[in-house]
């Protein structure tokens, strides 16, 4: 909240930007973007509750550890099923899907919490660089006024290295996970 009002200011005091004719304009379509994405996480958040009270994520954790899965081909078949989700919702709402139905998984497998997470975040941001969601697209398109597919040929090149980035990271766990166990020792 503090930095939207900051962002106000600085927006019509200091850069002129906004006239005061155009505030209910601005408030109104805040509003509008604002109350998607609130639904949104709603739903997820229902979503997200009924899978745990069905008991999905401990079944769901027994069916994979007895088929016999790896950690690697987990990791691997999450990083394609979170990619996919990332086309088409938010990562908010991800999180609160895929979150609650594979925690017990992970732990089961031996994959690290922090390993895991670190993952996960790699992948919502490759989300957001994907069609047809693509947030990120479409605030840059907005913010440099140039068309959606300018900016996705813009941005190529970096998805490609955060796609590499997640390939290592998947594969090397001790990239993610050095830090937190050079600060915090495990016993």
């Amino acid at each position: 909240m503090l930095g939207a009002l900051v962002s106000f200011f600085v927006v019509a005091l200091v850069f002129r930007s906004v006239r005061l004719r155009d505030l209910p304009k601005l408030f109104t379509e805040s509003i509008d973007r604002t109350t998607v994405v609130v639904a949104i996480i709603i739903g997820a958040t229902l979503l997200s509750a009924w899978i745990i009270k069905s008991g999905m994520p401990q079944t769901m954790a027994g069916m994979i550890v007895e088929s016999g899965l790896k950690p690697w081909q987990f990791l691997l078949v999450m990083n394609v099923l979170l990619l996919f989700l990332g086309m088409f919702l938010e990562g908010v709402a991800i999180i609160l899907i895929v979150l609650p139905v594979v925690a017990p998984v992970i732990r089961q497998l031996g994959i690290e919490p922090e390993h895991f997470a670190i993952v996960m975040v790699i992948n919502i941001e490759l989300a957001l660089l994907s069609p047809p969601v693509g947030l990120n697209l479409f605030v840059m398109s907005n913010v440099t006024g140039r068309p959606v597919g300018e900016v996705l040929r813009g941005t190529l090149p970096f998805f490609f290295l955060m796609l590499g980035l997640l390939i290592m990271v998947t594969f090397i766990p001790q990239i993610s996970t050095w830090l937190p166990d050079l600060l915090m020792p495990r016993p």
